[in-house]
């Protein structure tokens, strides 16, 4: 059983600072500020809210313990000093892998004891099929927590206590300000910020256009797909670190087909070209079996509608953001559409606007704006003139260009962009002495004793990757000399 200790408070100003948005993502300047008194708090909701500030923990050798509460179908995220300690359910998560909990506590590390405290509050849109938002107006959110003398045992469940105001301040430490605003700077523009290579997302408006491939005889659709996929065989090209350009290619029931983006903080433009195809005698892929379903949708409940014209043109609006359009360089084919939607809806929601368009005549583009159809050829410019922009980069590396490329497209590429912390169901223990002694004025002996044990259904999994079985120890002994 953990052993509970008494919670102190530290005599700072209470409170933390509030800063309201009329839209569900954070964006923009703040539409009202404010404190409030406690992590026991209610606040009237119009979009999304970020709360903030500091925590004093009253002692640097003891472990701390995190439990919250959310009331009115929101998205709650809770960080204390950059650990995710607690979100609403919408984000599954291993209770023995997160940070602050009974099992996994927090402690002052490096003697600090001031550590940054910020919640986002999100207006949800969870279950509705029409993106509007389901959440009430009003926020709730109670945070509290354990002091513990050591992590507990797997199934120890201790008593937790209110924090007491005193221990807040709204006040955020400056290197903490200059990180989040790094973090809000990167939160804009097109990007692959998806489990699956054919989502292309916008942010800070969290809509997503998919650019699923389908076989129309079968009336098979691919709509999720990542390098290990055994549904479909990948094959990765360049990758733009500002997400300006990236391009792959995608080998789906005999139909092998060139995807290209454009995007970052630019226009978005998508190239889908089939390689390979019969035609004019020549031996290959009938193509015209095949077809490019879009997808528009939002991700991660946020509210917002999503809809594609008969012509195949995709209107997003979203609340409190400026609407984003989307334009294809041919016509939809409707009936496709309609035969293909059984397919493509259950992945992607009942809310989602779909439109398909035939390779058999050849590649197929989309267009970020509004004006005249865009043209295949202006798409394929667009995307050329930032694959040469991300080639001249590579260039600059002279005779390492090639390694650059291909060292960042393996590092870019096996980034996902996820809300919550996942992790193993396991807590690893650990227990740690060191002696060191003098022998002179230039020789030191140190020994370091390391026992690990490991808690929790998944620790076969840890001990395989590490090669041990638990509980184990490791001892290093060394000689320090000076000259």
């Amino acid at each position: 059983m953990p052993v509970l200790l008494p919670l102190l408070a530290a005599a700072l100003p209470g409170g933390l600072h509030v800063d309201m948005f009329t839209n569900a993502a954070l964006a923009g300047t703040p539409s009202a500020r404010s404190t409030v008194g406690s992590l026991d708090f209610e606040l009237e909701m119009g979009g999304s809210a970020e709360v903030s500030g500091t925590l004093t923990l009253p002692s640097t050798r003891s472990y701390f313990a995190f439990e919250c509460r959310f009331a009115g179908g929101q998205l709650f995220f809770v960080w204390i000093d950059d650990h995710l300690v607690c979100h609403t359910s919408q984000f599954g998560h291993s209770p023995y892998a997160t940070d602050g909990t009974p099992q996994n506590p927090l402690r002052a590390l490096g003697g600090r004891t001031r550590l940054p405290v910020v919640v986002h509050v999100y207006s949800s849109a969870n279950g509705s099929a029409t993106g509007d938002v389901t959440s009430s107006r009003s926020a709730q959110l109670n945070v509290t927590w354990a002091r513990l003398a050591a992590p507990a045992e797997a199934g120890a469940s201790p008593s937790f206590a209110p924090i007491p105001p005193a221990s807040l301040s709204p006040a955020s430490p400056s290197l903490e300000l200059r990180r989040r605003a790094l973090q809000k700077s990167l939160k804009r523009g097109w990007n692959p910020w998806s489990r699956s290579m054919l989502d292309v997302i916008r942010l800070p408006h969290s809509l997503v256009l998919t650019t699923a491939i389908c076989q129309i005889s079968s009336a098979d659709c691919l709509n999720f797909t990542c390098i290990s996929s055994d549904a479909a065989v990948v094959r990765v090209g360049a990758i733009a670190a500002d997400q300006s350009y990236w391009q792959f290619y995608v080998g789906y029931r005999g139909l092998n087909v060139s995807l290209s983006f454009t995007g970052g903080e630019g226009a978005l433009h998508v190239l889908a070209e089939p390689i390979g195809c019969a035609g004019g005698g020549a031996a290959g892929t009938n193509c015209s079996d095949y077809a490019l379903a879009a997808l528009g949708r939002y991700a991660w409940y946020r509210p917002g509608r999503a809809s594609a014209s008969a012509d195949g043109a995709f209107a997003f609006a979203t609340p409190g953001l400026p609407p984003t359009v989307v334009q294809p360089t041919a016509d939809a084919d409707e009936a496709l559409t309609q035969r293909l939607l059984p397919r493509l809806r259950p992945s992607a929601g009942p809310g989602a606007a779909a439109a398909a368009f035939g390779l058999g005549d050849g590649p197929v583009g989309l267009r970020e704006g509004g004006g005249a159809r865009p043209e295949v050829a202006e798409v394929r410019a667009a995307v050329g003139a930032a694959r040469a922009a991300e080639y001249a980069r590579y260039a600059g590396w002279g005779e390492l260009a090639e390694l650059k490329e291909a060292l960042q497209a393996a590092t870019l590429w096996n980034y996902a962009y996820t809300p919550a912390e996942y992790g193993l169901n396991a807590v690893i223990l650990v227990d740690l002495v060191t002696h060191g002694e003098f022998f002179s004025n230039s020789e030191m002996s140190l020994i370091s004793v390391v026992d690990l044990n490991c808690t929790g259904p998944q620790c076969g999994l840890v001990g395989f990757f590490l090669g041990t079985t638990f509980p184990c120890r490791m001892v290093t002994d060394s000689m320090s000399v000076s000259n």
